[in-house]
Parts: C-alpha cells; structure tokens; sequence
C-alpha cells in the first residue's frame, strides 16, 4: 500500500509543522523530518531528535464533517492505538519490546520510542489530530547515555541496521490497515493486546499525576484505556500520569 509522506529537513517539530499546517494537509498524510530542533513528548517533555535515521513523524487525521461534534469511540485513544502499531512492527522485526502505560514503547525496560497526540479543534468540534512518533532506530551508545533517562535504540538492540523508510512503511501499513475499524471500536478492540504488551500489571508502581503521586499496585487497564491502580486508600483510576 502506498502512503502520502511528506519529507522534510528540519523543523521545530512534525507535529507543530502538522498542526499549524492542518487545515492544507490531507487526511492521511505522514510528516517526517530529518531533525527536530524542540521535539516533544508528552508532559511537555523534550525529546532528542538530532540524529539522522531515527523516525520523526506525525499523522494527519482529520474527522468527516459528521463526527466532529460527537467524536468516535477510538479517538481518545489514538496514542495507545499507536503504541500497539509500533509494538507489532518492532516485534516484527525481532525486539522484545513492551508498553509501559499509557504509551511509552520500551525494550529492555529503555524508552525506545515515544508519541505524542494533539486534538486540533474549532469552534464546537473537533476537527481531528496530529499524532506523532519518535523511534530511536539508528543511535549510537553514546547517543544514548546524553539523553536524561533511560533509552533504547532498535538498531542497537537487534544488533542491525533499521532503514528508517521502510520502518515508516511498515507502521503506516499496520496503522491505517486498522484504523478506520479502531475509530469506531475504541479501546476495547485492542485492550487485549495492550495489556499483553504491558508487563507492569500486578507489580508495585508508582505514578506523578497532575496533582499527586500515587503509589500503589498497578491492577487494571480499564475498557476506556485508564490504569487502575489499588493503594492503601483504596482503587484509583488514572487518565494521565508518568508510571516509574
């Protein structure tokens, strides 16, 4: 299946380009940079784009006229979504990678690969999202130990080349393959894979929240994609929040 992919050099990042762009860019389409210069993860955390060969990209999806008020099922969970995509195509390729909660692609318990998710809306409705994937497929252990926290490189652990172009190929044919069926299922057509993929359940774990750190035994993954977590006080049920 041939896809849109729009390549670009260098750009702050691809789902700023995406999102300012949004209304031009078709359904559809990839963006994918070479670089970023400020890419970004979730919690508005940086993301280290420098190296040419890791995957820096972000999709354009825009909701037919009629779903825009009423959004479809899936469309809160485009990120995990996503990470389940990613998770297929690198254990294709040989990696033991797993997902930690909500869609963080780790091997080895490293981050390998980190997505981003931004709803682009108007006045009343939702127009669509940018969803973006950064995969680190071409770094060097040196590159690795600049970066903050603990990291992975699929070429690294596969112990061979990844060509970024056709790694792009291949999510882009598993994502859109089941995309349109996932928008209008949601979370629960995919729940059972994402907890397969999600070694933390049943162990001690602790999560910042946006108000909180709660600590506790992770217990569930709930048919909306929340963690259920069990503490001392009782169950708590997480939208967001950082696990460590």
């Amino acid at each position: 299946m041939r896809h849109r992919v729009l390549r670009v050099g260098e750009v702050e990042s691809t789902n700023r380009y995406a999102v300012d762009r949004f209304e031009e860019l078709p359904h559809g389409l990839a963006v994918v940079a070479d670089r970023q210069t400020r890419g970004r993860g979730r919690l508005e955390r940086s993301w280290s784009s420098s190296v040419a060969g890791n995957l820096y990209a972000s999709l354009v999806l825009k909701l037919e006229p009629e779903r825009q008020a009423r959004l479809p099922p899936g469309f809160p969970n485009l990120t995990q979504y996503m990470a389940v995509v990613l998770a297929r195509v690198a254990r294709g390729l040989g990696a033991e990678v797993t997902i930690k909660w909500p869609n963080d692609l780790l091997a080895g318990g490293r981050k390998v690969a980190g997505i981003l998710a931004e709803a682009v809306s108007a006045p009343g409705r939702v127009r669509g999202a940018v969803v973006g994937a950064g995969v680190n497929l071409a770094m060097r252990e040196e590159d690795l130990a600049a970066i903050d926290q603990p990291a992975a490189s699929l070429n690294l652990v596969l112990g061979r080349a990844v060509e970024r172009d056709a790694f792009l190929e291949a999510v882009l044919d598993e994502f859109f393959t089941g995309y349109p069926a996932f928008l209008e299922s949601g979370f629960p057509s995919i729940r059972p894979e994402f907890l397969a993929l999600t070694p933390m359940l049943g162990r001690q774990i602790s999560v910042n929240s946006v108000r909180s750190r709660i600590a506790g035994t992770a217990c569930d993954v709930t048919a909306e994609g929340s963690l259920v977590v069990l503490t001392p006080q009782g169950r708590v049920t997480l939208t967001l929040g950082d696990v460590q």
